[in-house]
């Protein structure tokens, strides 16, 4: 089972980032805000030892998956954008883009079928998204359609993907919170 006072103690380490983020209405914190609001509340069902085992799982799976997707956000500030929020901020579409291309490359991975023409087109994508926040060489957002269509010529038909800020968008309205 998780301990949720790690959570809130890394949490409160991180509340300067995330009220940064939700302030500057970032689509980077809206990305993860169903897994925060989903977290919250479930860490408040534990404190009263009303949680089951489902919800210490969900508890589980989204805690890890914020703590990477924060510790990686944390990275891309500190190396491509010298710690300057305004300056990530013009990339965040970019960056949002990076971490859900990531979310899917991972998912694919688990099937099995990261290879061939998925793999070369994903890893383009993630390579061409990485040259524009490494040189801050701000792009046409149009771009992500082209990304959009790349992508969508090369994943199976048959194959239903969901990320885990999609699954958390369900556990939010499941949970009402």
């Amino acid at each position: 089972m998780n301990d949720n006072n790690d959570f809130k103690s890394w949490y409160l380490e991180n509340a300067s980032l995330f009220e940064e983020l939700h302030n500057k209405n970032s689509v980077l914190f809206y990305h993860v805000k169903d897994i925060i609001d989903s977290l919250a509340y479930i860490d408040h069902m534990i404190e009263n030892d009303n949680a089951s085992s489902e919800l210490y799982d969900i508890f589980d799976t989204g805690y890890a998956y914020l703590y990477a997707y924060i510790n990686e956000l944390k990275i891309y500030l500190n190396n491509y954008f010298d710690n300057d929020m305004n300056e990530l901020l013009k990339y965040e579409v970019f960056l949002r883009y990076c971490f859900y291309l990531n979310d899917i490359k991972d998912l694919l991975i688990d099937e099995n079928i990261y290879n061939g023409d998925i793999k070369e087109e994903i890893d383009y994508i993630l390579n061409d998204i990485e040259e524009v926040l490494k040189k801050n060489k701000l792009k046409d957002e149009m771009l992500l359609d082209e990304y959009d269509s790349r992508i969508e010529i090369v994943i199976p038909k048959d194959k239903h993907i969901q990320t885990i800020p999609e699954i958390f968008s369900t556990v939010v309205d499941n949970l009402e919170v």
